[in-house]
């Protein structure tokens, strides 16, 4: 679903990995990732493809990508965000909630629940 490339260092760029992909609309979309290593660029693909499927089923990320989004720098999470993978770090820290609205929210975004068990 993903691919990753290198572009080597030159005199005119700095040299890194990009991630190039579809989203869920099938727009081309590209990350760059930059001067990271080989290892973390591969790992950033199977999250960002884990986070494209889970997208497209409407479903959150599990526990292994949850626990890897917690832990990345603000700017790949404001990437990803923009792709629409995510919510950005600002939307995340901005929105605080009653359990009340949480729970009117969560109701409101099942497909799965039928029409007159929302309105009880």
């Amino acid at each position: 679903m993903a691919s990753l490339s290198r572009e080597e260092k030159t005199a005119k760029r700095t040299g890194g990995f990009g991630l190039q992909f579809r989203d869920a609309s099938k727009r081309k979309r590209s990350i760059w990732l930059g001067d990271v290593t080989e290892a973390k660029a591969e790992d950033t693909k199977v999250h960002l493809e884990h986070l494209l499927e889970q997208t497209k089923k409407g479903r959150p990320p599990e526990k292994a990508t949850a626990d890897w989004l917690a832990g990345i720098d603000v700017d790949l999470r404001n990437k990803l965000a923009t792709c629409g993978l995510v919510e950005s770090v600002e939307t995340r820290v901005a929105r605080v909630l009653t359990i009340a609205q949480w729970i009117d929210e969560y109701v409101a975004e099942r497909k799965d629940v039928k029409q007159s068990t929302r309105e009880t």
